[in-house]
């Protein structure tokens, strides 16, 4: 039998109670608001936009290798052996060295328009009620994209978003990407944690709604249940479903639209 879209593993009552109670949400973006991984798929983009650029033929050959990397990472994970957060940030870092800002930019504001259908309202929707954020370990470009999204009212859905910072230098046409990660970067979801409580102590925040789907989510969500607030996995893997209050499985965000509006007025849509 075909599960439901939407999976509440506590009462309605409760749920609605922990949402009212939210005054800070944060989302992930990778495999939650994004169908797969940001990088990757603005990897892909790159290797099309430097095939039609002369200028950026010298970097078809990395960009090409990174899709050769992209392709072993995906045999290894099928024998049980997935690349951490930190191996393919350093690959991305290297295949992406020495490539125009500019050009990082522009393809990076074409993928909010290919993420999941029906993101743009649900957020919306939540934003109205509560300061939002998006955090990730995508790069910042990737996340000035998001942080640009409007709602219906005019406004940016976001008011908050935080990325893994990049490195600059000084080129011949303009600034190029000198790198994206060192020792010093954190990508794992106790980093995502401190982000979200330095957000809410900096918005004088209590309770947070926490929107993601694995690993680097749980700790958020876990922090969300002691706070009495909730937290919603979208398409959660499934060893890490039993952290998350509710469970989204869809292939739009349809349905996240309609959980929200069924938690704001206690009427099933």
């Amino acid at each position: 039998m075909r599960q439901p879209a939407v999976r509440l593993r506590l009462p309605l009552q409760e749920t609605q109670a922990r949402y009212a109670a939210c005054d800070i949400c944060c989302v992930d973006l990778d495999q939650c608001v994004f169908p797969t991984f940001t990088q990757i798929v603005l990897g892909s983009l790159a290797v099309g936009r430097a095939i039609v650029t002369p200028r950026l033929w010298p970097k078809l050959r990395q960009l090409l290798g990174g899709g050769i990397y992209i392709a072993g990472a995906r045999l290894r994970k099928m024998r049980g052996c997935r690349p951490t957060n930190d191996e393919l940030m350093q690959r991305f870092s290297s295949v992406m060295t020495g490539m125009p800002v500019e050009t990082i930019e522009s393809l990076a504001r074409l993928l909010p328009r290919i993420s999941f259908p029906g993101w743009r309202d649900a957020m919306s929707q939540i934003s109205s009620r509560m300061p939002t954020g998006m955090l990730s370990f995508s790069i910042q470009p990737i996340i000035d994209a998001y942080g640009r999204t409007h709602c219906w009212r005019g406004q940016p859905i976001f008011d908050l978003a935080s990325g893994t910072p990049i490195d600059v230098a000084g080129g011949t046409d303009g600034p190029v990407l000198l790198g994206c990660h060192d020792e010093a970067s954190e990508l794992d979801g106790q980093a995502k944690l401190r982000t979200l409580r330095e957000w809410m102590s900096d918005r004088g925040a209590r309770v947070p709604l926490v929107i993601g789907h694995g690993a680097d989510e749980a700790p958020m969500a876990e922090f969300a249940r002691g706070r009495g607030g909730l937290s919603i996995g979208f398409r959660p893997k499934p060893d890490w479903v039993e952290h998350f209050d509710v469970v989204v499985d869809a292939l739009t965000w349809r349905p996240v639209t309609r959980l929200v509006r069924m938690l704001e007025t206690g009427v099933r849509g």
